[in-house]
């Protein structure tokens, strides 16, 4: 009995190989993404937390302190404006890498489909092969039993 070879496997194999590198890409891109996030909610906390100090009921007032801390909160929001920024950046960058990745792996899945048809498409050619050489086999039988017995 023959075994199913697919002739495009090679193409298949490259197929995969090449959605598998996107899909690397777009695991990098998000983490990117992740990681400027993270930043946007350090900046949340620290500018929350320099709210908190230094102000509590019956303290004195530090005109330094004061200065200090809005120079702060200024260089807190330039840093937060740029976080948001680089943060729509990688999302778009993203989405690009997500888009070819969902173009590759589309194409891989049509051979995949292909491959499962054709595979299939042997399977039953097989299995008529086989009944027909069991078919075969049984009439021929048949057939040398009579002769034998005239």
């Amino acid at each position: 009995m023959k075994r199913f070879r697919f002739r495009l496997e090679r193409l298949l194999e490259l197929r995969a190989h090449r959605e598998r590198e996107w899909l690397l890409r777009l695991a990098e891109a998000a983490g990117h993404c992740v990681r400027v996030s993270r930043g946007l909610e350090q900046n949340r906390s620290a500018v929350d937390s320099a709210f908190d100090t230094g102000l509590g009921a019956g303290a004195k007032v530090d005109l330094a302190l004061l200065g200090y801390r809005e120079q702060y909160l200024n260089r807190l929001g330039v840093e937060r404006h740029r976080l948001e920024e680089e943060l729509r950046q990688r999302l778009a960058r993203k989405a690009e890498v997500q888009q070819k990745y969902l173009e590759v792996s589309r194409d891989r899945k049509v051979l995949d489909k292909l491959k499962e048809h054709k595979a299939s498409e042997f399977r039953r050619e097989q299995s008529r092969e086989e009944f027909k050489t069991m078919d075969d086999l049984s009439s021929s039988g048949y057939v040398r039993a009579r002769l034998e017995q005239a």
